[in-house]
């Protein structure tokens, strides 16, 4: 154990001197980040492989969660790790029990300031568990799904986060919706919901002025800021958009590569060089001073030209948050440690650390700040 601590004090000059450049960002402001690849420690060795990564949080202690697929393929690694900030794995649990419908595919995972842990997926379900596993509730109703204005069923929801002040649970919903919608936390009471800019949602309408793209277009993400603003990816209109807890559109940020302008955005779209946005977290300073949103053009299919055109680019690009300026990149593609095939979430913690989750990869990686 001496030398595996050992071994992270040396992790920036061993980094460097490696010439495992790829993984360390080049910003114009931003910091610079490199990779832990200490981080975490081995699964017990019965185990085998995680599967694809779909959901990473961070917990009121600096712990770190994800939720990956695997459990679906070979029934041996429990779908839901906790771990700390050293990597050590503390528990494991989830997959199919009593009361609920554990989906076929997790998509999304949240952890409370309670200690509750939330999970969405394609059963049209958001489920709330306990710290250790425990189920509370179910909002939606599994295996049915009734469009963006039903107030009683989800449709594929890929995301979570919840207001502790409110008392509310923000949904990304989703996959066959395209709208956000807000239940009470504890008693899963319906209370609003809304679609892109704020409007009525529409599941018909392909164009920037709904949430996604017809069947692969999800609204993917939701998160929100310390000054309780609301930021929702539209993931296949490569943009962030921002809301307050009433709904009320207020600005969007489209994610370009180059970090420049698209003339097209006037029209609320983007075209070349434009990022699907699969998530977004913030930096811990008071004022969250950088948004990172995690882009990938190997898992979205309408973007599949983008790859063909431009290569694949898989990056966490750091931005300013109230501007949405680039500052800075971390990562590059391809399969090697500090890369990315897949790129699927983001989240950080209290200490700057940078925590990624791919599909394509199966993987969950950290990256610390230099």
């Amino acid at each position: 154990m001496t030398g595996h601590r050992a071994h992270k004090l040396s992790l920036v000059a061993s980094v460097l001197l490696a010439g495992l450049l790829a993984a360390v960002s080049v910003p114009a402001d931003g910091p610079v980040y490199v990779l832990d690849d200490s981080w975490p420690d081995p699964l017990p060795a019965t185990w085998g492989a995680i599967g694809e990564v779909a959901g990473q949080a961070v917990d009121a202690d600096g712990h770190i969660w994800i939720i990956h697929r695997g459990y679906q393929i070979t029934g041996v690694v429990p779908p839901v790790l906790e771990f700390d900030r050293n990597g050590t794995l503390l528990q494991a649990w989830g997959g199919p029990g009593a009361g609920y419908t554990w989906p076929t595919t997790e998509h999304g995972l949240y952890v409370d300031a309670d200690g509750n842990v939330w999970t969405a997926g394609n059963t049209h379900q958001v489920l709330k568990f306990t710290h250790d596993g425990r189920f509370l509730m179910a909002i939606g109703v599994a295996n049915s799904t009734g469009g963006s204005d039903d107030t009683s069923r989800l449709g594929s929801a890929a995301d979570i986060v919840v207001d502790p002040i409110a008392g509310e649970v923000y949904v990304a919903d989703g996959y066959a919706n395209h709208r956000v919608i807000v239940f009470d936390a504890t008693t899963g009471e319906y209370r609003r919901h809304w679609g892109a800019y704020g409007e009525p949602p529409n599941d018909l309408d392909a164009t920037p002025r709904a949430f996604g793209l017809p069947v692969v277009g999800p609204v993917h993400c939701v998160e929100m800021s310390a000054d309780r603003l609301i930021y929702v990816c539209d993931r296949d209109h490569y943009r962030i958009q921002v809301f307050r807890p009433d709904g009320t559109f207020v600005r969007e940020h489209f994610i370009r590569e180059d970090g420049g302008e698209d003339p097209a955005a006037l029209l609320g779209v983007c075209t070349p060089q434009c990022g699907p946005a699969f998530d977004v977290a913030f930096s811990p300073d008071p004022e969250q001073r950088l948004m990172l949103v995690a882009v990938s053009y190997d898992i979205a299919p309408a973007n599949a030209w983008q790859t063909r055109v431009f290569g694949p680019n898989e990056h966490v690009l750091m931005l300013e948050r109230a501007t949405g300026a680039l500052l800075g990149r971390i990562g590059t593609a391809g399969t090697e440690a500090g890369a990315f095939t897949g790129l699927h979430g983001v989240v950080t913690d209290a200490d700057g650390a940078v925590y990624t989750g791919e599909i394509t990869g199966a993987r969950a990686q950290r990256f610390v700040p230099t």
